[in-house]
């Protein structure tokens, strides 16, 4: 026995219209065919697999791979303009709702095996701006403030140190936006898309961050990518990546002038990113050679991993955020991610430094 089973989904399409879209669905299997539905659905991932990733010498490698990406082309494949939950369609944790993960490590690799998804993706956040821009003006902000969990574009988190001071997710949006216009070339994604995104986050940073009395730009008060480290000021991630979204923002307001203009972009306003850009703040310890996660971070207690137990992990469920907040223990290394993304700050950044305990 053969039973084909059609569905359609849509918040905007009338009941009817949607019925039409599942009867004509209906109708192409029954004329497709079992076995003619099977070899497109093999047609289209062998495609999408020996197109894209290959590894020769470690078949079990090879598949554990392809699983992965399986799992990925399922969530986003058929998003159609919709956000793509952080645990896709392959469980219920995170109750459907989406984070600033979707644009650093699921987009990235759409944007090489399949665009249009990201397209779609992005066309999604651009469709939740103004609730981005009301949460902004709700926290005194200029431009968008995108929420850090979300299903409708509206914050969902009450947890204020994790989810209200989580900026840095304006700037992932930002980064997605830019990998994806170089990687397509699609100058239309670009124009009618990426040029709003870009300038509504770079808007956020300029207001949100401050320069100081020397010149040097600043962005106080975030939680990065660690969330034991919440409401720092200058973590490294948020300024590289916040630096990028700025300069990636005047980039393409000049190269769509109409398109800005219509946004009200002029341009004071441009110079006034690349200023901010140019002069923020990049944490380096001297002393020790590196750079820090957040201003002053080194000069933290380090915790006590010796003498924490085993059934202690995982440390945000046996004690309290204030312990974790100001000792030096992360929970996820943003100050590396940074790096991998947009590279090692230069020489001159050091400029703008910190001993353990003081930043000048």
């Amino acid at each position: 026995m053969e039973k084909f089973v059609a569905y359609g989904w849509s918040a905007e399409r009338s009941l009817s219209a949607v019925r039409d879209q599942v009867a004509a669905a209906l109708a192409g299997a029954r004329s497709t065919g079992w076995q003619g539905l099977l070899d497109q659905q093999r047609g289209y991932l062998d495609d999408f697999w020996s197109a894209r990733t290959s590894r020769s010498g470690d078949a079990e490698i090879q598949q554990a791979v392809r699983f992965a990406m399986f799992h990925v082309l399922q969530a986003g494949a058929r998003a159609e303009s919709r956000a793509l939950g952080a645990k896709g369609l392959t469980g219920s944790g995170y109750d459907g709702h989406t984070f600033w993960d979707t644009e650093t490590f699921v987009l990235p690799m759409l944007s090489y095996t399949l665009p249009e998804a990201v397209v779609q993706a992005l066309r999604w956040r651009q469709s939740t701006l103004p609730a981005a821009r009301a949460r902004a003006a709700q926290l005194g902000l200029a431009g968008a403030a995108f929420p850090w969990r979300t299903i409708n574009g509206e914050e969902a988190s009450s947890y204020w140190p994790a989810g209200t001071a989580a900026f840095h997710v304006n700037a992932d949006i930002a980064y997605a936006v830019v990998r994806c216009a170089e990687i397509t070339g699609d100058e239309t994604f670009e124009r009618e898309t990426g040029v709003e995104l870009l300038v509504e986050t770079a808007r956020l940073w300029r207001s949100l961050g401050h320069h100081d009395h020397a010149g040097a730009f600043h962005i106080d008060g975030v939680t990065g990518p660690d969330e034991y480290s919440a409401v720092a000021d200058d973590n490294l991630y948020t300024n590289l990546m916040a630096q990028a979204n700025l300069r990636a923002a005047a980039d393409t307001a000049e190269r769509y002038p109409a398109q800005a203009a219509t946004l009200g972009v002029d341009e004071e306003e441009t110079a006034a990113w690349r200023d901010a850009a140019e002069a923020i703040t990049l944490p380096f310890n001297e002393d020790l050679g590196v750079h820090e996660q957040a201003s002053g971070f080194t000069g933290h207690q380090v915790w006590d991993f010796d003498h924490t137990a085993p059934e202690q992990y995982p440390l945000l469920l046996n004690f309290p955020y204030f312990d974790l907040y100001r000792k030096q223990v992360i929970k996820q290394a943003d100050l590396v991610l940074a790096m991998s993304m947009v590279g090692t700050p230069s020489t001159p950044s050091r400029r703008r430094s910190t001993s353990p305990t003081t930043r000048r």
